[in-house]
This record gives C-alpha cells, structure tokens and sequence, in this order.
C-alpha cells in the first residue's frame, strides 16, 4: 500500500481498538443469530487465510483496526456485512486511511456501462458474497476473540484486501 507519510506518525491505536471489540461483544451477546453469524464469518476469515494470528510483542509499528458488523435480518442474501474502520484516528489524530494515498477511480462511469450493456441480446449478472484481490501482508492489525467473556484477544494481521469496504490492506 502506497503511503504518503512513514507509518511511524500513527499513535496508539490498540486501546480504542479493545473497547470497540468489547462493544461488539456486548452487542453480539444479545442477539444469538447475530453472534452465530459474526462468529462464522470471523472464522471464515481466518480459514481463507484473510488474518492470521501473531504474537504481539510491542516492537515495530502497528494499527489495530476497530470492526464490526452491519447486521440486517431482513436481507435475504447477507445479513450481515462486516466493516473494517482504517479511518478510526490513533492517538496522533491519525488514520491509516489518512495516511495513504488515494487511487483513481478503478470502475467506469455508470452510463459507460449502461450503454454497454444495453449493446447484446443477453446479459449476465452476479451478485459476489466476498471479494478478493491481491495477496499482501499488511501495516494493520485487528483484535478478535470468542466470547464476551473471554478475556485473552487475539492479535490477528491482515494478509488480504476483502470487501469494498476494507481499503488500506
């Protein structure tokens, strides 16, 4: 990932990202088809190899991501959609968001696409439930642990970019 300044302008982050993590657990406990779905996708995370477990030992540089899930029973496709916050400031005041550099524009305009679209006699759609690109180790961490109890939490490192909404891996 192209960075506009050195990582080491990024403050303590592992805190905030704690509290967010014990927030969501709250949260998760209440709701059982909620935590059963936030749980299962935690796990198939990791088995797609997404994150993986690290030791953290307070050398480097790291950013610890908050995350937490968009839940809609209602949708009867994915319920819940899982958001990683790079835009969450460390203790410095800054992101990692605000510390890369934005890319361009990957996707047309959408009359560009319309029009062509519109140019054959049959048209194929998809609706893709995860989505991923290419495979990187990356500058940000997140917390994950099993349940609101559970007092140990795993450091895990990001090792992909997956969803639209996770842009700093």
């Amino acid at each position: 990932m192209p960075l506009k300044e050195d990582p080491s302008c990024l403050g303590e982050s592992r805190q905030t990202a704690i509290q967010r993590l014990n927030s969501l657990w709250k949260r998760l406990s209440r709701d059982k088809e909620y935590l059963s779905l936030y749980e299962k996708f935690l796990q198939e995370y990791e088995d797609l190899g997404h994150m993986r477990e690290i030791k953290a030992d307070g050398s480097g540089v790291s950013f610890y991501m908050p995350h937490h899930g968009v839940y809609r029973p209602e949708k009867s496709t994915t319920k819940l959609r899982t958001v990683f916050n790079a835009s969450s400031p460390s203790t410095s005041g800054k992101s990692l968001n605000s510390i890369q550099f934005n890319g361009g524009l990957v996707q047309e305009d959408l009359f560009s696409i319309m029009v062509r679209f519109r140019k054959h006699k049959y048209a194929f759609t998809t609706d893709r439930e995860n989505v991923s690109h290419d495979k990187h180790t990356s500058e940000a961490n997140v917390f994950a642990k099993n349940s609101v109890e559970e007092g140990h939490r795993r450091a895990n490192e990001n090792v992909r970019v997956n969803y639209s909404h996770l842009r700093h891996s």
